[in-house]
């Protein structure tokens, strides 16, 4: 997986496209197809990728956002974008709105690091353009970044697919823990939330709370072991944290919790200390 420096605009644009993001097997395509060439995008703050993608016949291109290509932001925890992109679709697709293209966590060339589904779109088709031609979808999104606290709603950052949906990107910013709306859609202040969208938060809300429950009442998820390396005489440690519920493990290792690795570059295994 070569990165290269020189973006193509016109190759991506003219590319395959073969999985629209709104199709149902869009995230499966991004979960299991094989991540090729990938070119720096020429505008993005962080460093992120557009790569190829391949699986089987269908080829696509996808944004890739390493861990290790974020900027430290004195408001956001440093490594935790990518986490949170991932979290934003996670979000949308339990909500049922859609609006998200299907985002994952994949290992790349650059290391761990989210990666969405490209979506190919008129450079002129933003938030200003949609807005008045689609109220119910741009007043959606709107809510939608009020509930995941989205702390980087620019114009450019939602446009119209080829598949006619309404999609948004550039969702790293989210998910705070303290008030951070920072946002140009404000059409709507003060104007009331449809009744559907209620609904599809109350069900959202009412899951949430149910699965809080049921972990509070579960036992604790991690074991944690010591280990020492057994070559090279490196002499290192390293604390290895076992999770019994392997759902959560992404979200225990998002908050410092690691799976034991070596370390020094020495390239053994690791023996129980």
């Amino acid at each position: 997986m070569p990165l290269y420096a020189d973006y193509p605009h016109a190759e991506i644009a003219a590319g395959r496209h073969d999985v629209p993001p709104s199709s149902p097997d869009a995230e499966r395509f991004v979960c299991e197809a094989e991540i090729g060439d990938g070119w720096l995008h020429p505008y993005a703050s962080n460093y992120t990728f557009v790569v190829r993608l391949s699986c089987g016949d269908r080829e696509g291109y996808g944004v890739y956002k390493p861990e290790a290509g974020e900027r430290p932001l004195w408001d956001f925890p440093t490594g935790t974008l990518a986490r949170r992109e991932c979290a934003t679709y996670e979000f949308a697709k339990a909500l049922g709105w859609g609006s998200i293209p299907p985002t994952v966590l994949r290992e790349g060339e650059a290391g761990e690091g989210s990666l969405q589904l490209f979506v190919p779109h008129d450079p002129d088709s933003n938030f200003f353009t949609l807005r008045d031609e689609r109220p119910d979808e741009t007043l959606r999104l709107a809510v939608f970044d009020v509930l995941a606290n989205n702390a980087d709603r620019k114009g450019g950052h939602c446009f119209l697919g080829p598949d006619g949906c309404l999609w948004a990107v550039d969702n790293g910013l989210t998910f705070h823990e303290d008030h951070k709306l920072r946002t140009v859609i404000w059409d709507y202040s003060g104007d009331p939330i449809p009744p559907a969208l209620l609904a599809d938060v109350g069900r959202v809300a009412g899951d949430l709370l149910q699965t809080a429950r049921a972990l509070r009442r579960s036992p604790p998820c991690w074991t944690a072991r010591s280990y020492r390396c057994s070559g090279s005489g490196c002499g290192a440690y390293s604390l290895s944290l076992s999770c019994r519920r392997p759902a959560l493990a992404a979200t225990c290792r998002g908050r410092g919790y690691e799976e034991c690795r070596p370390r020094n570059g020495c390239g053994v295994c690791w023996q129980s200390r």
